[in-house]
C-alpha cells in the first residue's frame, strides 16, 4: 500500500524528538508567573509588561543567571526545532494538495512558512530581552514580542483550520482530527482575547494536533 504522507511523518518523528529535548532544556520553575500560566516558556513568550519579565526571572542573581542560560539555550535549539515543525506542516499541506487537488491547501503551506518566519523573529526578541535583562532596556523587544508570538500561535490555529476541508471528507480518525482543529482554533481565539489558562489549554491543543497529524501521516494508506 502506498503511504502518501510517510515522508512528512519522518519529519514529524524529528519534531517529537526535539520537542522532548526542549522540554528538558527549558526551565520548569521560575520565581513568579502571570496568573493562569503554569509553563515558564509560555509565560516568557506571552509576557506583556516589563514587570512580568522582572517577576519571571526574579531578583536572585544566581537564579536569574541560570534562567537566562536555560531560556537562551532553549531559544537556540528552537531555531532548529522551528525548521522541523514548519517543514513538517509544509510537507503535509503540499501532499494534501497533491492528493486532494485543491489549491486551498497550498495556502496552508504558505501559512507554514509564515509561522516559521514569525517564530524566528519571536526568538530574536526573547534573546534580546535576556541580553538586556540587567539594564532593563528591552522596551522595543517587549513591544515586538506579542506581534510575532501571535503571528506564530495564531498561524498554527489558522493552518489546522485550513486543513479541515480535507479531514472532514476522509476516515473517522481524520474527521476527529478536523473536529479537534476547530476546537483548537476556538481555544486560540479565547487565549488571544484573554491571556489566562486558555493559553495553556491552547498550547496543549496545538501539541495534540501535531501528534495526531504525525500519527495520521504514518497510518494513512492510498
Amino acid at each position: 500500500m502506498n503511504r502518501p504522507f510517510f515522508k512528512s511523518g519522518l519529519i514529524g518523528i524529528g519534531v517529537i524528538i526535539v520537542s522532548l529535548v526542549l522540554m528538558g532544556i527549558n526551565p520548569q520553575e521560575v520565581p513568579q508567573m502571570p496568573d493562569g500560566l503554569t509553563t515558564p516558556v509560555l509565560a516568557f513568550e506571552f509576557a506583556q509588561t516589563e514587570q512580568e519579565i522582572v517577576d519571571l526571572f526574579g531578583a536572585d542573581p544566581a537564579v536569574k543567571a541560570e534562567l537566562v542560560r536555560a531560556f537562551d539555550l532553549g531559544s537556540w535549539v528552537d531555531f532548529g526545532y522551528m525548521l522541523l515543525y514548519a517543514g513538517f506542516l509544509l510537507a503535509f499541506a503540499v501532499q494534501v494538495a497533491r492528493v486532494n487537488g485543491r489549491s486551498l491547501f497550498y495556502i496552508a503551506a504558505a501559512v507554514a512558512i509564515i509561522i516559521f518566519l514569525a517564530d524566528m523573529l519571536e526568538n530574536m526578541q526573547l534573546l534580546g530581552i535576556t541580553a538586556a535583562l540587567e539594564t532593563g532596556h528591552f522596551d522595543r523587544q517587549l513591544t515586538l514580542l506579542p506581534i510575532f508570538t501571535w503571528i506564530k500561535w495564531g498561524g498554527l490555529a489558522i493552518y489546522f483550520l485550513l486543513m479541515t476541508p480535507y479531514f472532514f471528507t476522509k476516515t473517522l480518525f481524520a474527521r476527529i482530527i478536523g473536529i479537534l482543529a476547530v476546537v483548537t482554533f476556538a481555544l486560540g481565539g479565547l487565549a488571544f482575547l484573554h491571556r489566562s489558562a486558555f493559553n495553556e489549554y491552547y498550547a496543549k491543543a496545538i501539541a495534540g494536533m501535531f501528534v495526531l497529524l504525525i500519527v495520521y501521516a504514518f497510518v494513512t494508506k492510498k
